[in-house]
């Protein structure tokens, strides 16, 4: 039986390991320090990461062979790039403990949930999740406590998860800070991502590249900040994620490339009428968003 939960319901016995130190798996590190899980393990290639997270009080251990912490680790947290978090799963697993929970950060779901070896009964229960947050910068020198705070935190749980397993990742994202805990299935995921999250990436890298290098520095005001903010991008993780979404992605880059030149043609038409209304309806549904948001 579990001790008693400790702050926000988690519960204080539990050995948590983190499976790759950078910006996410460092934040949530950060913020889960606080609450004092029995151990707040981490796994990562470099050493010196690991020693420096040790010495700021972050994480309890660090290593960098996955076997040795996990038979005796409750939840583990896997944050790395999507192939290589299938690729982890499907080698490791074997190492858990039976009762162990696995969940992962990836911003897609489907490949992630298509390419790890289905777990059976009475095996590790994989829970995949994504939180959305992030940060133009990465790695665990980027990381923050405060990260997750107010985030929606999406679980895309899997007919065969005990409801239990889902339970306690839901409780990891509510300790992480998240506002509020999304349940849906990895399809509408990947959907709902490929606008809200990867179209804004894309429209940034093609409006630097409009830029054409130009020096538009003394004439950038803050929309030239809000719309390139994000083209500080690792183009790594990015790339992935597009490739693996493009069958989502895809058409609503097409979507906004037609948006775009209807704007060009009202335009170039001089068709102020037609142009304000564009423009009104545009406002109308930022704000009906925006109400939505803040019920």
């Amino acid at each position: 039986m579990s001790a008693a939960p400790g702050p926000a319901g988690w519960p204080a016995d539990y050995c948590v390991t983190i499976v790759g130190l950078g910006l996410m798996g460092g934040s949530i590190a950060r913020a889960l320090a606080p609450h004092h899980p029995a151990a707040l393990w981490a796994v990562d290639r470099d050493p010196a990461v690991l020693d420096r997270a040790r010495r700021e009080g972050v994480i309890t251990r660090g290593f960098t062979d996955a076997r040795e912490p996990l038979d005796r680790s409750d939840l583990v947290i896997v944050c790395l790039y999507p192939g290589d978090a299938i690729r982890w799963i499907n080698e490791n697993s074997i190492h858990m403990k039976k009762s162990a929970v696995i969940t992962d950060i990836c911003g897609v779901k489907t490949p992630l949930i298509d390419g790890v070896t289905p777990l059976r009964d009475g095996e590790p229960d994989y829970v995949p999740g994504h939180p959305m947050a992030g940060r133009e910068r990465w790695g665990y020198g980027e990381s923050t406590a405060s990260l997750f705070t107010g985030c929606s935190y999406i679980l895309t749980p899997l007919p065969r998860n005990r409801p239990e397993s889902i339970r306690l990742v839901e409780t990891l994202a509510r300790t992480l800070g998240a506002a509020r805990v999304v349940f849906t299935d990895a399809a509408t995921h990947d959907e709902y991502i490929a606008f809200t999250s990867q179209i804004p990436h894309v429209l940034s890298v093609a409006y630097m590249h409009a830029s054409e290098s130009r020096p538009v520095t003394p004439f950038a005001g803050g929309s030239f900040g809000d719309v390139s903010r994000v083209a500080l991008i690792n183009e790594r993780i990015w790339t992935e994620l597009f490739l693996r979404n493009r069958d989502r992605l895809t058409p609503e880059i097409r979507k906004l490339a037609r948006r775009l030149n209807e704007l060009a043609d009202l335009i170039d038409g001089k068709d102020a009428p037609a142009l304000a209304e564009s423009l009104r309806e545009a406002r109308r549904m930022k704000e009906a968003y925006d109400a939505a948001d803040h019920r």
